[in-house]
């Protein structure tokens, strides 16, 4: 089975890549769904890895910046564990990870999103073992919002992908980003004013920049909640995965009292 699927992936890298040289006048949105050649060398790597893999694999999608010392990827590496399963994280572009997870044929899981996200193709796991906060950065050190209503006005970026953020700004206009680094650097240089984010993945992104003229507004404009959402091709597994996320949320909240 994992030979198939290895297959049928190393395919699905090479019509994407076509796909992407005809896509070639999309805007900056839509261009972060086809290939780069930094995204077709992870994806290639990860299908390698799985196809030497004793274990069954599943890989797990989330965005560029997150690491496997993630508190949601240790949540979730160990409940698949717990299950005789092997997971591998694949980092890609924030929009491109939930297109190829809702296709479910190189990526098999979405590490975290909130519970406004709406697929057909995946299932949420319905215990909410994380959270996330939407957070402004700014390059004005006087300016500090405490609502999405006072964004307006300002040039905002968003890493493209983060669709509960664009839907706080409604009608609001916002430039989109590829990744979180980017989007420092745009602040940095004055391409824009506000750059709002998920907080906890991009603190220590700031942190590593050291970037002088940006600015961390607090408090967080708001806070989620964070669910696993699986490709409904692995249906079987969401009793026993609910069941192994909520046991590990319960003994590691025990284990801090």
């Amino acid at each position: 089975m994992n030979i198939m699927k290895v297959l049928l992936a190393l395919l699905l890298v090479t019509s994407v890549l076509a796909a992407a040289k005809l896509h070639s006048n999309t805007t900056e949105s839509d261009s972060s769904v086809y290939l780069t050649p930094d995204v077709d060398n992870a994806i290639v790597d990860s299908i390698q890895s799985r196809s030497t893999s004793t274990k069954p694999t599943l890989v797990i999608g989330s965005m560029t910046e997150v690491s496997e010392s993630h508190r949601t990827f240790q949540i979730v590496s160990e409940a698949y564990r717990n299950l005789g399963y092997e997971v591998e994280l694949l980092n890609l572009p924030y929009a491109r990870s939930w297109y190829e997870s809702n296709r479910g044929r190189i990526i098999d899981a979405e590490l975290a999103r909130t519970n406004e996200v709406i697929s057909d193709g995946m299932i949420r796991i319905q215990v909410p073992y994380h959270y996330t906060s939407a957070v402004a950065y700014t390059n004005d050190p006087d300016f500090k919002p405490t609502s999405w209503e006072q964004l307006a006005g300002r040039r905002i970026d968003l890493v493209a992908g983060t669709n509960v953020l664009a839907s706080r700004l409604g009608d609001i206009p916002w430039n989109p980003v590829t990744t979180i680094e980017q989007g420092f650097r745009r602040l940095a240089n004055g391409r824009s004013e506000v750059f709002v984010v998920p907080g906890d993945i991009a603190a220590p992104v700031f942190e590593e920049m050291n970037l002088p003229n940006v600015y961390l507004v607090q408090p967080d404009l708001e806070r989620w909640e964070l669910y696993h959402y699986i490709h409904k091709s692995h249906e079987d597994l969401v009793e026993p995965l609910t069941e192994q996320i909520r046991e590990i949320i319960s003994r590691d909240q025990y284990a801090q009292h």
